[in-house]
């Protein structure tokens, strides 16, 4: 299966500092940033966001997800569409913990999250392993082809020089856990520590470049 996501798995420290600006401070960010981000939110994929809307698919209601590996799947499909609504509600962002390699990456997936990383960065994930393996949790295996902006998404002229227009790899393996509505509640993968800091390295490098308030550039 080859589908497009951002699925909650990206380690970034920039995310999480822009993701926690306060409507003051967002208030500065420039006008086509902030065009991009109106864009972004109001791409939407209606019957993506009729099975997940409020986080529950009538099929999924009970004491437990029946199908674990089907909801997960259905919310990468959602982030595929760079769909910022329906992709929120596939995750309880008030319990989700995502893990890198037994690292709490301490990463808050909400709609401000899909907001930012919808412009950053787009994820062609090539699973080549899905199943359930237990109540409410499922094992995915998968390549992650991760692909950062060429500066348009930011009102940039279109530029493959670093940060922009990048292409890195990661191999990665991850157990995961929803809860009884079938919406993500953890995330624990297994990869490569550098894959994993190349990508966050060029998503901040590109919020630097284009002078987000807040982030820390060196």
């Amino acid at each position: 299966m080859k589908t497009t996501a951002i699925p909650g798995f990206l380690a970034a420290a920039a995310f999480v500092i822009l993701a926690r600006q306060t409507d003051a401070q967002l208030s500065t960010i420039p006008g086509s940033i902030s065009r991009g981000l109106e864009a972004t939110d109001k791409t939407t994929d209606a019957k993506a966001q009729k099975a997940f809307k409020g986080g529950k698919s009538k099929a999924w209601k009970g004491s437990k997800c029946s199908n674990p590996i089907a909801a997960i799947l259905a919310t990468l499909n959602c982030v595929e569409k760079a769909n910022v609504t329906c992709a929120s509600a596939g995750y309880d962002s008030s319990n989700f913990v995502k893990l890198h390699n037994g690292i709490d990456t301490n990463i808050t997936i909400d709609e401000s999250f899909w907001q930012v990383a919808f412009l950053l960065l787009t994820i062609d994930l090539d699973i080549n392993h899905q199943m359930n393996i237990g109540t409410n949790q499922a094992s995915i295996r998968y390549v992650e082809t991760v692909t950062s902006t060429d500066g348009s998404s930011f009102g940039l002229p279109p530029s493959s020089n670093y940060p922009f227009g990048q292409v890195l790899l990661q191999y990665e393996h991850a157990l995961v856990t929803v809860d009884n509505d079938c919406r993500m509640i953890r995330w624990d993968q297994y990869g490569d520590n550098k894959e994993q800091k190349d990508v966050d390295d060029v998503a901040n490098a590109i919020l630097c470049s284009v002078g987000i308030p807040g982030v820390v550039c060196t």
